[in-house]
């Protein structure tokens, strides 16, 4: 497999097959898109939490700084108030030459959120590079099917004639899961996020080094 093909693939998002005297590849890149989902949905859980708790603490806590971290929750809600004023103020009574009233405050707690945000989002990428397998290798040499995912995972090795079928599922988070079914087990091939073209044809280039390789057997 050249490098060519390596970057045919991770730039076009399609599985590239090559074929070596008696050896089928087949390389592919699949990032795991749940992988860092859950964190950065707890990351914009925090952030528009900022956007509330930053005003509360900054006009409601100078007149009432909590002691403790017990009293923190008491702060922020006592400050909701005290935070609302300048909004309701900005709506209520403003006007074109008018004195703004102090939304620092507010400015803080939206400049918060938003790094909070940027940088929540470059870790989950981060992690999902890391942790999400994206590199999909499958050998077919022999009666042997071998299937690697990840640049240093294990592969893992398949009698050819226990290889009975390859399924697409589709899974709760809107992606697609490839499987081979073999024996009485199914092992986990790729998880496929976008349209479910591109699940069908991993499954569809599988199925084609499985019969290809029927094909030489009987010929």
């Amino acid at each position: 497999m050249t490098t060519l093909s390596l970057i045919h693939s991770r730039l076009t998002g399609k599985p590239v097959v090559r074929r070596e005297d008696d050896t089928t590849r087949l390389i592919g890149f699949y990032p795991n898109v749940e992988k860092g989902m859950r964190f950065f949905a707890g990351v914009v859980i925090v952030a528009l939490l900022t956007i509330i708790v930053a005003p509360a603490l900054y006009y409601g806590a100078p007149a009432a700084p909590p002691q403790s971290l017990g009293d923190l929750p008491v702060t922020i809600i006592s400050g909701i108030p005290a935070a609302l004023a300048p909004l309701v103020e900005l709506a209520r009574s403003w006007e074109p030459g008018d004195t703004l009233p102090d939304l620092q405050g507010w400015v803080f707690g939206l400049v918060l959120a938003f790094v909070l945000l940027m940088y929540g989002a470059i870790f989950a990428h981060i992690w999902r590079g890391i942790t999400g397998r994206p590199y999909l290798a499958i050998k077919m040499q022999g009666d042997r099917l071998s299937i690697q995912r990840g640049q240093c995972g294990m592969p893992v090795t398949i009698p050819r004639d226990e290889c009975r079928a390859v399924h697409v599922g589709r899974r709760k988070a809107g992606t697609y899961e490839v499987l081979l079914q073999h024996g009485g087990t199914l092992t986990q091939i790729a998880i496929v996020d976008g349209h479910e073209r591109r699940a069908l044809l991993l499954k569809a280039k599988i199925d084609a080094m499985l019969t290809d390789d029927e094909e030489r057997e009987t010929s």
